[in-house]
C-alpha cells in the first residue's frame, strides 16, 4: 500500500504517494506529530498513557480501564489486520502518545466515516490532537473518496469539541447515549461533521 506524506506547514495541501518498502503503510507527517499505523513496539507506551481515568471517561465502552499492557497488545494486533488501515498511532518525539481511528460507514452511508481519537494527558494543550485529526481527515477524503467525516464527542467534553472546531468541523445536533461499565450513565453527545471541500466554479464557466 502506498503512503501519503503531508507537508508539515500545510497539512496535505502538497502531497504525493511513496512506497515504504516491504512494510508499506500510511505515514502522515505534521509539524507537531506523525500519524502512522500501530506497531508492536508501541504497546508499552500506549498502555502507559492510556491508563488514565480521565481519558476512559470520555471514550466508548470498548476502551478498558485500567488499561494494561495486554490490552494494548491485543488492540495493536487487531489494528494490524485492517485492510486498508483505519487505526493509527499519534507519535510525538518518537513515542506513541495516543490514537486516532476511522470507522467507515456502509450501505447508503458508505461515503461517510466517523473519526475518534484520544491523547495522553502529558500531550494536551499543544495542538497535537487538532493536527492529528486534521491530517487523518484530509487523508480520509483523499484515499477513501469520502464526502463526510463526523465525530460524536460527549457534549460536556469541551476540550474534544475545541479540537474538532480547530480542525474545521462544525457542531450539529445533540443525541443521548447510555454509558456502561459504571461510568456516568446517560450523557448527551454532540455531532460534529466536516464535508469535503469542493472547489467553487467561477461564474460563466461551463464543463
Amino acid at each position: 500500500m502506498p503512503t501519503l506524506r503531508a507537508s508539515a506547514r500545510r497539512c496535505i495541501t502538497k502531497q504525493f504517494w511513496e512506497p515504504m518498502g516491504d512494510d508499506m503503510g500510511v505515514e502522515l507527517v505534521g509539524a507537531r506529530c506523525v500519524v502512522r499505523p500501530f506497531i508492536a513496539d508501541d504497546a508499552a507506551s500506549i498502555a502507559f498513557v492510556a491508563d488514565d481515568r480521565r481519558i476512559w471517561l470520555q471514550l466508548r465502552d470498548l476502551f478498558p480501564h485500567p488499561y494494561r499492557l495486554a490490552d494494548a497488545e491485543v488492540y495493536i494486533g487487531r489494528t494490524r489486520l485492517e485492510e486498508p488501515p483505519r487505526s493509527f498511532a499519534i507519535v510525538v518525539d518518537g513515542r506513541a502518545a495516543g490514537g486516532v481511528a476511522l470507522h467507515l460507514m456502509t450501505d447508503i452511508n458508505r461515503r461517510s466515516a466517523e473519526i475518534g481519537y484520544w491523547l495522553g494527558e502529558a500531550y494536551w494543550r499543544r495542538g497535537i490532537a487538532t493536527e492529528a485529526v486534521r491530517l487523518v481527515t484530509n487523508w480520509a477524503f483523499h484515499s477513501h473518496g469520502l464526502l463526510r467525516v463526523f465525530a460524536q464527542p460527549f457534549a460536556d467534553n469541551l476540550g474534544s469539541k475545541r479540537v474538532l472546531e480547530k480542525a474545521g468541523y462544525q457542531s450539529g445536533r445533540h443525541d443521548e447515549a447510555e454509558r456502561g461499565q459504571g461510568r456516568r450513565g446517560s450523557r448527551s453527545m454532540s455531532l460534529c461533521a466536516l464535508g469535503e471541500r469542493k472547489p467553487q466554479r467561477r461564474k460563466g464557466c461551463t464543463r
